[in-house]
């Protein structure tokens, strides 16, 4: 009895035995696992973290600036990051929203930029009209009032509108407002005469635009030709409303034909006649009623004329201010062309997309930057300025050429 009872013992405590171990390895087993998980998983997280601090350590030294990004589309020279705006429309002209970064691509001198951020914002603009009424425009000048009405009439009640005519002065008829009756009274108060300030014109209102924040824009209603701008010049005034910020859209009117006696009935953009306000009179008569002055074959009411290679100079300077300044050049040639570029201008100035890069060039030289904006996707056309002036180390001269 005392056998069979010792024998059931034995064989008990061996079973918990066998139990006891059996745990035992499965828990150490399991243990062991574990910890090789967890090490695995910080390996590559630490490799992780690795990649991201190389690929910040190896970016210039100028990419940890801190910076300050608005929507104006002006260039923050004072640090490493280059703000672009850019304009994105389809083959109708329509703004294209909700575009990605990933659908953008930004070349700098040719190489490609890492995009650090795209913003899409609608909001008011600033837009200065600004009249050319030298002599030189007598046979537009009532094509060029009409046309800077038909603009208006295209503004929401949150633009912000100036009215500024020039021919041997600038003059600034109202000040920055969105009263559509005010505005058009400062329009219908412009008149003829003189030679032509264009490069003061610009430079001026290039000033006046620098106190604005936010968006803001000139439309410029020329022939772009210049006959006594001594303050301002071509270059520097180019120079200016390249680092401005404000989009120059330029409407072009051809008054080269109208040397040749008389005003062209082809090229004018509106009905002739059209209805105007009884205190507008049309060529020859000024707004007192008297004639003007007799046209001379083969010469332009402005002072001396223009030549043919002032008018290419001029139809130049046109289309560098819209390419430096990210706007674009119409031509003033028909009534449905006039129509669409208004309704373009005022789509691309509400909506807009701002692009910031740093450059992979840090040089601070203050050398001009090409750029090209590019969109990755078929049947879309990209506006933006043709590029920028870095910073620079040297003291500012007065008159950059």
């Amino acid at each position: 009895m005392k056998s069979n009872l010792f024998a059931r013992c034995f064989v008990a405590i061996l079973l918990v035995a066998g139990f006891v171990w059996a745990s035992s390895s499965s828990s150490s087993a399991q243990s062991g696992r574990k910890p090789t998980t967890i090490q695995a998983s910080q390996k590559e997280d630490q490799s992780t973290k690795d990649s991201e601090r190389e690929r910040v350590t190896n970016r210039p030294l100028a990419d940890n600036t801190p910076v300050t990004v608005d929507d104006t589309g002006t260039i923050k020279m004072d640090t490493a990051l280059v703000t672009i705006p850019a304009s994105v429309i389809d083959r109708d002209g329509k703004f294209v929203p909700f575009l990605k970064k990933r659908d953008f691509r930004i070349y700098e001198d040719g190489v490609e930029q890492d995009i650090e951020s795209l913003t899409s914002v609608e909001a008011p603009f600033h837009v200065v009209l600004v009249l050319d009424t030298s002599n030189s425009t007598v046979f537009k000048y009532n094509d060029i009032q009409d046309a800077a009405l038909a603009f208006i009439k295209q503004l929401r009640p949150d633009d912000q509108v100036m009215v500024v005519s020039f021919d041997s002065k600038v003059r600034f008829h109202c000040d920055f407002t969105n009263d559509y009756d005010a505005l058009r009274q400062a329009i219908d108060e412009t008149r003829t005469g003189g030679s032509t300030k264009l490069y003061e014109a610009v430079d001026k209102v290039v000033d006046r635009l620098e106190q604005i924040e936010g968006r803001k824009a000139v439309v410029l209603f020329t022939d772009g030709v210049d006959t006594a701008s001594r303050r301002a010049n071509y270059q520097n005034t180019l120079d200016k409303v390249e680092e401005s910020g404000a989009l120059v859209y330029p409407i072009k009117y051809d008054t080269e034909n109208d040397q040749q006696g008389g005003p062209s009935t082809t090229s004018s953009p509106w009905p002739w006649p059209t209805p105007h306000p009884p205190n507008r009179r049309r060529w020859p008569f000024n707004h007192l009623g008297a004639l003007m002055f007799p046209q001379w074959p083969g010469r332009s009411p402005s002072s001396g004329g223009a030549s043919s290679g002032e008018y290419r100079k001029a139809a130049r300077y046109l289309q560098e201010l819209a390419d430096r300044s990210g706007g674009r050049l119409y031509e003033a040639d028909t009534i449905y062309n006039l129509s669409q570029a208004f309704s373009n201008i005022a789509e691309e100035l509400r909506h807009q997309y701002s692009l910031s890069y740093y450059p992979t060039n840090v040089k601070r030289d203050g050398g001009y930057r090409r750029i090209k904006v590019r969109v990755e996707k078929s049947g879309m056309i990209v506006r933006a300025r043709d590029g920028y002036r870095s910073a620079t180390d040297a003291p500012a001269t007065a008159d950059r050429r």
